[in-house]
């Protein structure tokens, strides 16, 4: 059977958080004789994933050659091109994307003649839970949910019901390349910079400590900003600002080597942190996770083991000095976060649930 996994995307720095899940699907099942999977991909999400270790050279690859104008409408035409002259069995939309619409309308109306499954993945909070969304946003959504024969939805209370829909049992990250190293005091945010995704908050409470609190013990830490994203220029300039360029570091790129020696990662989305992938390597690497208590966090963040917040920088501030001032209980409770995470949210009991979602 031959699954083809479709997405195009420009960049994974600063986010990404489902194509990563299913770059590492498609390097997983890389060696499975009973199921190809395989990848229709765009030469800039090809590029970033190398540089990111999350793939390699493959002959199950259909690459496309990014172009400069309408980049959205070639992308489309080339994987249904691929779709009718390969044949496969399955195709699944990892990403709900309103660049794609030309390849919806191809699957609503012809994946019946070319006896083609189509699976779809909701990975993002904002479309499971009807938050913001435009017209032209619910419109891609229905006709993406009408071209599928079934739905992979990471969140269990999607607003939408449907027979077509099936949970998500776990998130996952590559725990091997993700494993803890020789620790350092450093405080990791990672995550595209975007409002939702609370980086000014983050900023604003290492000012809180610092300066305001004036306390003393966080001068020796680091405090590191990964990503990237619109918010950067503004992000800098506070920093200018509030005198803290010699304790912030602005990074992106793989997380990895950052991750394996801090100690403390913060978590602060308005809405969701399930199922972040940024979130999952950093309990990986035996981080202490403090994460704002919303949506479905529980679900990877045990609160005995970590700190669960109100996004507010007076809550952030008092546990990033408690976990600074109790750097043993710090580590006791990250280790076993990290063993309990290990244990439930598994690339192996994924990989059981979409194939079961494949072969239906």
């Amino acid at each position: 059977m031959r699954v083809f996994l479709i997405m195009n995307v420009k960049s994974l720095h600063g986010g990404g958080g489902a194509e990563r899940r299913f770059l590492r699907v498609f390097t997983k099942m890389s060696n499975r004789q009973d199921i190809s999977v395989e990848l229709v991909i765009n030469s800039g999400l090809y590029e970033s994933a190398k540089e990111l270790n999350l793939i390699s050279n493959s002959d199950k690859i259909k690459l496309y050659k990014d172009r400069s104008r309408f980049n959205f409408f070639w992308f489309s035409l080339f994987a249904i091109r691929t779709i009718i002259e390969e044949k496969p069995k399955v195709v699944h939309l990892v990403l709900i994307q309103k660049t794609l619409f030309l390849l919806y309308f191809f699957l609503f109306f012809k994946r019946k003649k070319y006896n083609v499954k189509v699976v779809s993945t909701i990975a993002s909070y904002l479309f499971a839970y009807d938050i913001n969304l435009k017209f032209s946003d619910k419109l891609i959504y229905k006709l993406l949910l009408s071209c599928s024969d079934y739905i992979d939805s990471l969140y269990s209370n999607i607003k939408l019901k449907s027979k077509k829909i099936f949970c998500t049992p776990c998130s996952f990250t590559d725990y091997d390349k993700f494993s803890p190293s020789d620790k350092k005091d450093i405080i990791v945010f990672s995550g595209r910079l975007i409002r939702d995704k609370n980086p000014l908050l983050y900023l604003e409470t290492i000012n809180e400590i610092v300066n305001v609190r004036k306390f003393s013990k966080a001068l020796s830490w680091k405090y590191y900003i990964f990503g990237d994203g619109p918010l950067k220029n503004d992000l800098e300039s506070y920093v200018t600002k509030k005198n803290l360029s010699d304790l912030i570091v602005f990074d992106k790129g793989d997380t990895s080597r950052v991750l394996k020696k801090s100690k403390i990662f913060v978590s602060l989305q308005q809405h969701e942190n399930y199922p972040s992938q940024s979130l999952l390597e950093a309990i990986g690497t035996k981080n202490a996770i403090i994460a704002t208590d919303v949506g479905d966090t529980r679900k990877i963040v045990n609160e005995k083991y970590s700190k669960l917040i109100k996004p507010n920088k007076t809550c952030l501030a008092d546990a990033i000095i408690n976990l600074i001032e109790n750097e043993r209980e710090l580590d006791t409770k990250a280790e076993k976060a990290m063993n309990e995470t290990i244990k439930n949210h598994n690339i192996k009991r994924f990989l059981e649930y979409l194939i079961d979602l494949w072969t239906k």
